[in-house]
């Protein structure tokens, strides 16, 4: 497979593109993807419940 440099647009719009089962694969993968370390993943799950105040309509339609 060659190599390609795509635009985070291009990929993007790839992603919206998937299928809902195509994403959930890409979601699982993702941390490991952009390195994230599991520590640090495991604590932005915990952090979570402390922005349950922002969830609002307004901001997530920006999304």
């Amino acid at each position: 497979m060659g190599t390609q440099n795509l635009s985070l647009l291009e990929v993007e719009r790839a992603i919206k593109k998937f299928e809902p089962e195509k994403q959930r694969k890409l979601l699982i993968k993702l941390p490991q993807l952009l390195k994230i370390k599991f520590g640090d993943l495991e604590l932005l799950k915990l952090a979570e419940s402390s922005f349950k105040f922002w969830e609002n309509k307004e901001d997530s339609s920006i999304w």
